[in-house]
Formats: C-alpha cells, structure tokens, sequence
C-alpha cells in the first residue's frame, strides 16, 4: 500500500498536542509511548492520503452495488478493514528501530523531547507496527474523512475522535489503546483486538 510514495520529509519543529483521551484533536499531534509518535499528516501526506483514498473508493463501489446510502458503522468497518492491512502487526520491528535510532532496549521509554520523536507515517512505511499505530492511523483517517463529508465515505465532522487506553500489556511498558468515534449517542469502538467495531451508548466523561 505504500510503495512508490515521494520521500520523507523531516517532522516542524513545532510545539505539538498530545493526543490523550478525549484530546480536541489527534492529526498533528504527538503520541507518547516508547518514543512519541507523531501523526505527521502534514509533512508526509501520502500514507494517509493512500488509506483514506482506498476507504473512499471501498465506499463508493459498495454504495453503487448496493444502491443504497452507507451507515455510519458501514464506513468504520472499511476504515477498519484498511487499517488493519496497513498495519500488520510486528513489534519486533518495532523494538528493533527503537533500539537501533535511540538505543532504547526492553522497556526503556524516551523523554518528551523533539529528538526523541517520529512521524507515524516513517513507521507505517517501516513496517514497524503495534496497536498504537493502528489506533492512531485509524483516528487520523476518520478525522480526514470528516473533512470530506460530501463524499461518500465522509463522516460528520461533528462526531469526537478519541485514542482510549485500553488494559496494560503484563509485558511492557505501553497500555494497549483503540480508537473510539462518539456520536452523542453512541460511542463506536476500533480495535484490532476486536474482529468487528462495536457500538454502545455513548458514555458522557466527568
């Protein structure tokens, strides 16, 4: 899915949002585990531009087959769908580029600093993935799908976009984290744990 894309650029220098719980907003924000991870949609627009294109044609082929308009849930579980196939889970590569560009071993977490920081989109392409990148690119991609709301597999832009800590790993350092897409109404769940995204009543935060 992302061969052929035109080279990395480096990450702004630039003060960033940490994407939390209930952050006010995930693209261009920074995700701290092991290292932060930056959802660097900005500098290097191809990754997700590849994903949010393919949910996009997924959606378009299956509202013309159908003839009939896509749910809501419809449209998550494309963005699911590609997620998943974009980030095949492998956390030794992972572990592996964090020990080789930082030296950081076993359970070794970097500082919030700049040097310590790397674009979503670098391990995407790298292949370096665990359940963070999953979550982050399938919160991105909802968010970019927000922006193209008249298109079909557009969302409401309306709708909160949330990363969630899920239940610590016994073996590491870094929780387990899921996406989740709140309505108002219902709160809709992408995890790749899950073989299908889930929906409950949406639950208000103190």
């Amino acid at each position: 899915m992302f061969s052929d894309l035109p080279d990395q650029r480096e990450l702004i220098d630039c003060q960033r949002q940490l994407i939390v719980p209930n952050s006010e907003e995930i693209l261009g924000g920074v995700f701290s585990s092991r290292v932060g991870v930056v959802v660097d949609n900005e500098e290097n627009p191809g990754p997700y531009d590849a994903v949010v294109e393919a949910v996009t044609r997924k959606s378009e082929r299956q509202s013309k087959y159908y003839l009939e308009e896509l749910t809501l849930i419809d449209i998550l579980e494309y963005v699911k769908s590609v997620v998943k196939k974009a980030t095949p889970y492998s956390p030794s590569r992972y572990n592996s580029l964090v020990e080789k560009r930082w030296g950081l071993k076993g359970r070794a977490s970097a500082p919030d600093e700049p040097e310590f920081m790397v674009g979503l989109s670098d391990l995407l392409i790298q292949g370096a993935n665990t359940c963070q990148n999953y979550a982050l690119l399938a919160g991105a991609t909802i968010r970019l799908l927000q922006r193209q709301e008249e298109r079909c597999g557009g969302i409401n832009p309306d709708f909160a976009v949330s990363i969630e800590n899920g239940r610590p790993w016994t073996n590491h350092t870094d929780r387990h984290v899921y996406t989740t897409l709140n309505t108002g109404e219902l709160t809709y769940t992408i995890d790749p744990t899950h073989p299908f995204v889930t929906q409950d009543s949406a639950k208000v935060r103190a």
